[in-house]
């Protein structure tokens, strides 16, 4: 497996808070300090997808509510996002 540079999914997250990993489906999901929320392969760590929120950091670990993974960002928007 090659190295991933992506500065996206490796830079240095400067809230730890918003860096708390969650099994979703075949995706681990992680929310960054930018709003980001990353679905990456849980068999080889590679970006599946990459949804944008509102911009600001992700506050919390994810939640799974049934089928719907659940984000809040520090500015108290609330995002379901449904993985494959």
């Amino acid at each position: 497996m090659e190295p991933c540079h992506d500065p996206v999914v490796f830079a240095p997250f400067p809230h730890p808070a918003a860096w708390h990993p969650r099994p979703a489906g075949r995706s681990v999901v992680v929310g960054d300090y930018e709003g980001f929320v990353h679905f990456l392969s849980r068999e080889d760590g590679t970006v599946l997808a990459r949804m944008k929120t509102d911009g600001s950091a992700i506050s919390a670990a994810p939640v799974i509510a049934g089928q719907t993974l659940v984000v809040q960002t520090r500015d108290g928007d609330v995002y379901g996002f449904v993985p494959n």
